[in-house]
């Protein structure tokens, strides 16, 4: 199956009977695959199509179960206290095994009594927890927002090539990827047969105006980042970026939208380092932010200094064109897709945060360059027009078998 963004996609979209979507979602804090995952069942909702979330829920479950509510989604929700992770110690694996042989068991339940068309599973982590329900013979898609790990190597390699070709793609009918880079990394890892398609992301629906946005500074220039407070987003080099920009420009301003209270000592180092140099009033940690359109929109700048080839490209790339804004990068796993260089942003081959400050400090410096720059990032969304999506991902619910 081929479901791409091409010309004449209209006839992709045909009126048939109403499918009943089932979808597996951990409610960890709200992020750019959760978005992503419920975005696409809203689009389905619109199409016609009925979805059904089961939540596999702990504390942080109440972002992910108010964005699912809007949608018009059924949910349901399993609570848990220990997540799916190999122990340390071998004699609590027969525990956690048991554990969560009974967690699978009433996700199982829950599956039955919805009585789904198709299950839709985004990613593999969420496949493992659906395992009990590959038995009932019903078509499963998974999306992946990321690529099968890149870095692993040896018998680590040989592993994760074997899990993913006989464990999960014998039991997947359909692989959904947002772009090549994705797309290409998986079909090395299960084989050239393997039926893949590409759907890509789509910017976000506005939050609308009742939702709450943290106010930026006004008549400075601000950059935002957006996604996890990480080393592998290359935050890092984006901090030792800032420090130097801000000691050079008073009037520049950072922002950082991500959750970092959420088992990150990586973030509570570098906001003591920001604290020391005494600039937490210009390099500013917001936290978790649902208003993302509303944030984007006061910015001038986007930054996603991402170092991972694990992910294919961050949601909020569609998000900052929808704002208008240049996007600078790095040339990381599939960036380059979304960004072209010196048109709608600029891409800095040289992952450093020395080339990486010179290249936000161009568009600091040249505020034309910058709008001109975010005025064509604003017309290249043509290329991920949202209703083109919901229709190709209305036609493979519809259609997969």
């Amino acid at each position: 199956m081929s479901l791409r963004l091409e010309k004449g996609w209209q006839h992709a979209y045909r009126e048939c009977r109403q499918v009943k979507i089932f979808y597996v979602l951990l409610s960890i804090p709200l992020g750019g695959m959760e978005r992503a995952t419920i975005r696409i069942a809203g689009g389905a909702i619109r199409k016609g199509l009925k979805a059904h979330f089961v939540l596999v829920a702990e504390s942080y479950a109440d972002g992910v179960r108010e964005a699912v509510e809007r949608t018009g989604a059924g949910i349901s929700e399993i609570s848990i206290d220990r997540w799916l992770k190999v122990p340390k110690n071998p004699l609590k694996w027969i525990s956690l095994y048991l554990y969560w042989k009974s967690r699978r068991k009433q996700i199982q339940e829950i599956f039955e009594q919805v009585d789904p068309d198709v299950v839709h599973i985004p990613g593999p982590v969420q496949f493992f927890y659906a395992w009990n329900l590959y038995r009932a013979n019903k078509p499963v898609v998974m999306r992946l927002p990321n690529p099968p790990e890149q870095n692993r190597r040896g018998l680590h390699a040989i592993l994760q090539k074997a899990i993913w070709r006989y464990l999960i793609a014998p039991r997947v009918s359909l692989f959904v990827c947002n772009c090549r880079y994705t797309a290409d990394c998986l079909r090395d890892v299960i084989g050239p047969r393997a039926e893949i398609t590409i759907i890509p992301n789509t910017p976000g629906i506005p939050s609308g105006s009742k939702v709450k946005v943290p106010q930026l500074a006004n008549g400075c220039v601000n950059v935002v980042y957006v996604g996890q407070i990480t080393k592998t987003k290359g935050v890092h080099l984006l901090l030792e970026a800032a420090l130097q920009l801000c000691r050079n420009h008073r009037d520049l301003h950072f922002y950082l939208a991500g959750d970092y209270a959420w088992k990150n000592e990586f973030a509570e180092n570098w906001i003591s380092r920001v604290e020391r140099a005494e600039l937490q009033q210009r390099i500013v940690f917001l936290g978790n932010v649902e208003n993302i359109d509303g944030l984007l929109r006061q910015a001038d700048i986007n930054v996603c200094p991402s170092v991972s080839a694990n992910e294919s490209f961050p949601n909020v790339l569609l998000e900052a064109k929808a704002a208008g804004l240049p996007t600078v990068a790095f040339p990381t796993a599939g960036i380059p897709e979304v960004v072209t260089d010196q048109e709608d942003g600029i891409i800095v081959s040289d992952v450093s945060a020395t080339a990486l400050q010179s290249a936000i400090e161009e568009l600091v410096v040249d505020r034309r360059k910058s709008q001109l720059m975010g005025q064509s990032a604003h017309r290249s969304l043509q290329r991920f027009d949202r209703n083109k999506a919901e229709v190709l991902w209305h036609t493979l619910y519809q259609t997969v078998r």
